[in-house]
């Protein structure tokens, strides 16, 4: 969805028992389709069901009971190859991997590397989310650490409607980055 350059990439539902993220991921792309301001600018890869074997038996693994979280690194099983492949052909600057958790507000996983660690501080601030550093377990936030590219996950609050399917804090989120990189690229072409 969108005409810009920059590419962002977003993915939902890598544990089929975490269905807040497929929903989120498809109402962003009515969201988006209603955003001129944000498809202008960029081009948003949206997958929201990655996990549809885990999904369809509400379970956190795939088929081949992998937790395909940690497999970005090893790359066994066909759905994270199929997410890396499109990342490679689309070149990101930034993968969201939206997820579920068991609490009742949301959190922002960022991977170790300093963009996105200036990044999720700046979406902790404007956003008032919570922001902690991911393990290096080969998640989607690792995965893009290694690729120098802006990484976060995404954890939903599955225990509060307060943000309804997550679409509120994930569209937010977007409009951050939005103004992040523009502030990010005027700094850098005045210095």
């Amino acid at each position: 969805i969108g005409e810009g350059e920059a590419c962002v990439f977003i993915i939902g539902g890598l544990h089929g028992d975490e269905p807040k993220g497929t929903y989120a991921c498809l109402e962003l792309i009515e969201y988006l389709s209603k955003n001129e301001n944000l498809t202008s600018k960029y081009n948003f890869i949206i997958i929201p069901l990655c996990n549809p074997d885990g999904a369809k038996e509400f379970k956190r693994r795939n088929y081949n009971n992998v937790d395909l979280n940690r497999d970005f690194y090893t790359k066994s099983q066909p759905e994270t190859s199929s997410i890396i492949n499109i990342f490679h052909k689309h070149k990101p600057i930034i993968l969201i991997d939206v997820h579920e958790s068991q609490g009742s507000m949301p959190i922002i996983i960022y991977a170790n590397n300093s963009k996105s660690t200036h990044l999720a501080n700046f979406i902790s601030l404007k956003n008032n989310v919570q922001a902690l550093l991911a393990a290096d377990v080969g998640q989607s936030a690792n995965f893009a650490e290694k690729e120098n590219i802006y990484g976060i996950i995404l954890e939903l609050p599955g225990l509060s409607w307060k943000y309804g399917n997550g679409t509120i804090i994930i569209s937010s989120i977007i409009e951050t980055l939005d103004l992040y990189i523009s502030k990010e690229y005027k700094t850098l072409s005045i210095n």
